[in-house]
């Protein structure tokens, strides 16, 4: 049998987000009643959570990447001279020693 990918355990942590949610829902009902199902309900709450967070954690673990990668510099200059017309504007570096001892 093959191992679901990362993805389809994120979905089934989701899953059980979900009905972590009608958990609590329902804990707080037998609550309000005063139901004998309040401990149930309970232990329902706290294991959806419990498996919803193990879950997106094994999930996140098989995805390679999930963050966009860094942008290099070259490629900026060249998005900004191929679709922007022009040549990259740069910001000159600022002295932040020689600007506060100018002002004292």
């Amino acid at each position: 049998m093959r191992k679901p990918s990362g993805t389809t355990v994120i979905y089934v942590a989701y899953v059980f987000f979900l009905l972590g949610f009608v958990s609590l829902g329902l804990f707080v009902a037998a609550l309000a009643f005063g139901s004998s199902l309040v401990v149930w309900a309970g232990i329902a709450l706290v294991g959806t959570f419990t498996l919803a967070v193990a879950a997106f954690r094994a999930g996140s673990s098989r995805v390679e990447n999930i963050w966009a990668d860094a942008v290099v510099p070259g490629e900026v200059d060249r998005y900004l001279s191929t679709y922007r017309g022009g040549a990259p504007t740069v910001p000159p570096a600022v002295d932040h020693a020689e600007s506060t001892r100018r002002a004292a």
